[in-house]
């Protein structure tokens, strides 16, 4: 049945770029997007900057409450993040209790701001789940995307180490 084939293959297809509990971008095609910004930033004209989020108290939320807790906790930073990120950035779960975001066309000090405003916004939000209610913190490390930038794996690690 062609429209059977159809379907799998749209289903298919957002799988390769979203995260399923989240519904952001996932690690694969986050890694697409800091390729094309990598390119953008060799002719000096432009610069970006990457964001690593690792959010604190997953573990023990999971540990404790349970991992459909840990989920939830999850699916509500999400929701957090899409709401105070700008319209041009890409939010991508690169797995477990880890984001990432591209913030295009940003400075140091737009990267600083946005990542307070990360962090002011969800120790602000209440995360309750059943009994537990508790705010949920992030480490947040920031890379500034410019010609010093040599790969998308360098730019990530760096990232990830300043988290």
């Amino acid at each position: 049945d062609i429209s059977e084939t159809k379907l799998l293959a749209e289903k298919l297809e957002y799988q390769a770029r979203y995260d399923l509990l989240t519904g952001t971008y996932n690690r694969n095609h986050f890694e697409l997007e800091l390729k094309t910004a990598l390119r953008e930033v060799d002719s000096h004209r432009r610069v970006h900057a990457m964001l690593y989020l690792d959010l604190d108290q997953l573990k023990v939320l999971n540990d404790t409450v349970g991992h459909d807790a840990g989920d939830a906790a999850i699916q509500f930073c999400a929701s957090m993040l899409e709401e105070v990120l700008p319209y041009n950035s890409v939010l991508a779960r690169m797995g477990g209790d880890e984001f990432a975001v591209l913030l295009k066309d940003c400075d140091e000090y737009g990267a600083i701001n946005i990542a307070k405003v990360i962090i002011s916004t969800l120790g602000e939000h209440l995360f309750i789940w059943e009994d537990t209610r508790l705010f949920i913190s992030c480490s947040v490390g920031i890379r500034i995307i410019d010609h010093t930038a040599e790969t998308p794996q360098m730019v990530h690690a760096q990232a990830d180490s300043a988290c």
